[in-house]
Formats: C-alpha cells, structure tokens, sequence
C-alpha cells in the first residue's frame, strides 16, 4: 500500500500536469490549424484574384471593346474583386488583433479596383492609349499590393512557426519533467517496499519455514509463530497451525488404527474357521468368541443366519414333497400350453408378412431420402459457386477504387497544369498589350489558351 500510494500520489501529480501542458498545446495548435494555416491560404488567394483582376483588364484592352470577349473580361474583373474583398473580410473578421495592418491592405485592393475600373472602361471605347496609361499604373498599384500583402503574410508565416517551435519545446520539456517524476516515485515506492518486506514479510516467513521443517521432520510439540498477526502472513501461520493439529490427529489415528486392525484380525480368522464348517454341512458352527463393540452386529447377524439356515432346511424337507404332488398337474398344463404355442405360431407366421411388405416401402422411401440428399448437396453447391461470384466482384471494386486514386492523382496534375498555363497566358496577353496593334493577333492566340487552360480546369 506504501509503494502503490506513492505511485499512485505521482501518476495522478504527472496527469495534471500533462494534461494542463496538452490543454495549452492543443489551445494553441488548434489557433494555428482552424484559424492561420486557413486565413493564409485566404490572403493567397487574394493576391491571386488581384492577378485575375489584372489579367481581365489588359484583355479588354487586348479585344475589340464592343466583343463579347471583352465585356465578358470586364464581369471577370468584377467578380475577382468581390471575392478578393470577401475573403479579405474574413481574415479581418478571425483576426480582430491584425486590423490595424488588414486595413492598408484592403485599402490598396479597393485602390486597384478604381484604378482598373476607367482602364477597362476606355478599353471597351477602344481608347487604347489612355486604357495603356491606365492599366500600366494600376499594374504598379498591384506590384505594390503583392509586396505588402506578402510581406504581411511572412510575418504570420514567421510568427506561427516560432508558435510552433516553442510548442515542440514545451512538449519535450513535459515529457522529460514526467520521466524524472516517474523514476523518483519508482525509487521511493521502491525503497519503501523492501523496508517493509523484510521487516514485516522475509524475517516472519523465514520464523514460520523452521517452523514447518520442524513438523516435517515429526516434531508435533514446535511452536508455530505469528498466529496472532492480521495480516497475510498470520493467515500463513495459522494454516501452518492447522497441519500442526492434523499432524497430532493423524499420530493418535495411527494408533488407533492399529487397535483396529488387530481386532479385525480376530474377526476375519473367526469368520474364516465358522465359513470352513459350514461348508462342511455343519449347521451348528455359531460363533461364541467375544468381538469389540463395531464387530458385535457381525457376530449377531452371523449367528442369526445359521439360525435361519437350519430352519430352512427344514421347510424344504416338508415342502418337497408338496413338490412331488403338483408336478404331474404341472406336466399336464405343460400339453395344454405345447397347444396353445401352435396356434401363436400361425399368428407369427400372418405377421411376418405383414413386416415383410412394411420393409418394402421402407426401403422405397429411402431411396426417395438420397435422392432429396442428391438434390440438396447440388443446391449448396450452387450457393458456393455464388459465394465465389461475389467475392471475385469485391476484388473487381476493390480495383475500381485503386483505380479512382490514381485518376484523382492525374487530374490534380491537370489542375496544376492549367493554372500553369493560365498564368503563361495571361503574362502574353500583357505582352501583346504592351506591343500593341503588332501584338493583337498574339493576344487573341493567348486568349485560346486561357480559355483551353479554363476548360482543362473545368
């Protein structure tokens, strides 16, 4: 109880303290996965749209404004700056402590917008000129927004590595504060748990072995220590006792035994010489000899039998003769009975051919039994067969499913080649833009690709 008290003090101290450290790195984990990892992932995505905004802009310069083309690049525009500004409002709304520094940068987005806003409107009049003037700052306007957004996003980047690194620190610093709690309670339940064993286990046990030696060797008058303790080892002490009491009873039943055998000596050789002379013919061999008081009821119920004997002899003296009398009735009942079995003869002979036919239709209906055995071993062969079907069909889906894996593989490849080719298109279509009325037919060119590149995506 000493040793498990001092574990058990330890485990529940080492339990708190892990858990309140996992209650911390959980808390604060949870922050980095539910709220940074995502809200990252959402200012990405921002940048991104901020491109597609830039992108859609110079293609309505690079199209005739009355396309369809080039209006259908003004709506991309629009709708790349509405998502921007939502997923820009939901960092905001999960990052109240990082307004201060969201506030600049939503400033900025909305600044492009108003900026691209005349740009694409004098790329719809075919004003080419000032739509160039126009989208040439506004792309500077956008340079700026990457290096602020991605400067913004290495910090949080940064700070939820260093979160991270410290919490890696602290789980480590945990476990090894428990292991050291671990081996001291180890060590001190320990030390307390030989104390007790050989002050309160050892010297009383080895007490009790001489103990039980001595009654091996027959010394019945040893004295048993430790009866009067309460614990296990006086239970050991008081079993050791009760050998010792047995050991005694067993030594005056020995002795006793031995009283009994001599006097059932007396007996058997008295029962075997009065057993000789009754074989004799001898109907007076009584038995006169004194028995001990178990062996009395033998004597008595010998004597009563000879007794008994004799006077039955008697009786079947007097009865043969009554014998010899109703022996010439019983001869001739004999041939009124040798009659009677003549006529059952007759009856035995209608009924074995009444067993006869019986056997007949019992032997067709057991030829009608094996065939129904026939008929149902198929029947379950048929299911066995089925159960192979199907277990072939869980193979088939099961490669079906290996199969979709590896498609899922391929079209995220796809997915990553479209974006690829995306961002190829639109860096020529700001090209074509650049060169002008020389880079018109390019520009349409980098339009297919963007829209064979939307398709792939698709």
């Amino acid at each position: 109880m000493l040793m498990l008290s001092v574990l058990a003090i330890a485990t529940i101290g080492m339990g708190w303290y892990g858990s309140r450290v996992s209650n911390t790195i959980d808390t604060q984990y949870s922050q980095l996965v539910d709220v940074t990892m995502p809200d990252t992932a959402k200012l990405v995505r921002v940048n991104r749209l901020v491109n597609t905004m830039m992108y859609a802009s110079y293609r309505t310069l690079a199209y005739d404004g009355r396309s369809a083309k080039a209006k259908q690049a003004a709506k991309e525009e629009a709708d790349a700056y509405k998502q921007a500004i939502d997923y820009l409002g939901e960092v905001m709304a999960t990052e109240k402590a990082s307004i201060s520094e969201l506030t600049p940068i939503k400033a900025m987005l909305e600044g492009i917008h108003d900026r691209l806003l005349p740009g694409i409107e004098a790329g719809l009049q075919n004003d080419n000129e000032r739509a160039k003037v126009i989208l040439a700052e506004a792309d500077a306007m956008g340079l700026e927004f990457t290096k602020k957004l991605r400067d913004y996003n290495d910090r949080r980047t940064a700070g939820a590595t260093k979160l991270s690194n410290s919490l890696s620190a602290t789980a480590a610093s945990s476990g090894w504060t428990q292991i050291i709690i671990a081996l001291i309670a180890v060590a001190v339940s320990m030390g307390g748990a030989i104390f007790v064993a050989r002050t309160q286990i050892s010297g009383p046990l080895e007490r009790l072995q001489s103990a039980m030696r001595a009654l091996a060797s027959g010394n019945n008058g040893v004295d048993v220590p430790g009866t009067e303790r309460g614990d296990e080892v006086g239970g050991m002490a008081k079993s050791v006792l009760v050998f010792k009491d047995a050991a005694i009873a067993q030594a005056a039943a020995n002795e006793a035994k031995l009283a009994g055998e001599a006097a059932q000596k007396l007996v058997v050789e008295t029962l075997e010489s009065h057993l000789a002379k009754l074989a004799d013919g001898d109907l007076t061999a009584t038995i006169d000899s004194r028995f001990s008081a178990e062996y009395e009821g033998l004597k008595l119920n010998f004597n009563a039998a000879i007794n008994g004997l004799r006077d039955l002899i008697a009786a079947v003296m007097d009865s043969a003769e009554t014998i010899s009398t109703g022996s010439a009735e019983i001869a001739q009942a004999s041939e009124d009975l040798a009659r009677r079995t003549e006529g059952a003869a007759a009856s035995l002979e209608e009924t074995s051919a009444a067993v006869s036919q019986m056997d007949q239709r019992i032997k067709a209906t057991a030829a009608a039994s094996t065939k129904t055995v026939e008929r149902a071993t198929g029947a379950i062969g048929v299911v066995d067969s089925g159960r192979s079907v199907a277990d072939e069909a869980m193979q088939a889906m099961t490669r079906v499913s290996e199969s979709a894996k590896g498609i899922d593989n391929v079209i995220e490849g796809l997915d990553k080649i479209a974006f690829q080719t995306r961002v190829l298109a639109m860096n020529a279509a700001v090209e074509a833009g650049r060169a002008g009325e020389a880079g018109r037919g390019f520009a349409v060119v980098a339009d297919l690709v963007s829209a064979l590149a939307m398709r792939a995506e698709e």
